[in-house]
């Protein structure tokens, strides 16, 4: 009719608990979110936690309902162009028993800066494929590109930084991406964030120019770089407009706007242009032909 003994609680045996998770990648998507996906082993709940290996402090951002195949949760709450995000996947089983030790992966974070003619690189490495990452790959793309290209042939995931000098000089925006890839079979890729990063506008304006013939200087050769908008007017000495254009690569030879030769003289200049980072600027000055 009664039990007169005390309780006794018994250890679970280690295979009691269920295995620690790695994921099969974590990985920026849309450019703003942060995907996980893992294998669930026939285990009914899993908890997801933002780490944070230096501590180890774990914060629960969810607790999801699994089955026997591929997982994937997506987390929102993240501001991918600031900072890298770790997690760990703890599955849980029946008895509510949680791994021992726990696997975590973060994603990787680009960060660029830019200086003249020049955008230097950096970014977080991802080492944590369950096979092991067999590349980093640089992805670089401009306003004339409709999709990414190779920025840099260097693929050793040791090598987490990179200066492009190789810039299109007809556009000022430059857009910049890096992927990681698991080795084979597996094969999973992680990608970084999409950064943009822009190059101020720049012209650079000959004092003069000899439309002779002899195919040297015989047109006046304005150099737009990272230039968007461009409006050119040229003016002789009593104030007329000789010469106009908004074309930024059109070349003044000796002909005005009448198809007239234009005469050896000084004229006045102004051009206005702006860069594809909202600048707007103006310059004027003195061009001299010379026959």
């Amino acid at each position: 009719p009664t039990d007169t003994g005390d309780f006794t609680c018994l250890p679970w045996p280690d295979d009691a608990y269920p295995q620690g998770v790695l994921p099969h990648y974590v990985t920026v998507i849309n450019n703003h979110d942060i995907e996980l996906s893992w294998h669930n082993d026939s285990l009914p709940l899993a908890e997801i936690f933002r780490y944070e290996p230096i501590t180890s402090a774990k914060t629960l951002l969810a607790s999801v309902s699994t089955a026997p195949t591929d997982s994937v949760w997506v987390d929102t709450d993240v501001d991918v162009q600031k900072q890298r995000y770790c997690y760990v996947i703890e599955p849980l089983n029946a008895c509510g028993l949680r791994p021992k030790t726990s696997n975590y992966a973060c994603s990787m974070l680009l960060k660029g800066t830019t200086k003249p003619f020049e955008h230097q690189l950096n970014w977080t490495s991802y080492s944590y494929f369950e096979l092991g990452t067999q590349m980093h790959q640089l992805y670089t793309r401009d306003l004339t590109e409709a999709n990414f290209r190779l920025a840099t042939t260097e693929t050793d995931m040791h090598v987490t930084n990179y200066t492009d000098v190789q810039l299109n000089k007809e556009t000022g925006i430059f857009y910049y991406q890096v992927t990681a890839t698991e080795h084979a079979p597996n094969s999973y890729t992680s990608q970084s964030n999409t950064i943009e990063l822009k190059q101020a506008p720049l012209l650079h304006v000959p004092n003069a120019y000899s439309p002779n013939g002899d195919a040297i200087n015989d047109n006046w050769n304005i150099v737009p770089v990272f230039v968007k908008d461009y409006h050119l007017r040229l003016y002789n000495r009593w104030g007329q407009l000789v010469f106009e254009t908004k074309d930024k690569h059109q070349l003044l030879n000796d002909k005005d706007l009448n198809g007239l030769v234009l005469q050896n003289e000084v004229y006045v200049y102004v051009i206005t242009y702006t860069g594809f980072e909202d600048t707007f600027k103006q310059v004027t000055g003195n061009v001299t032909i010379l026959k």
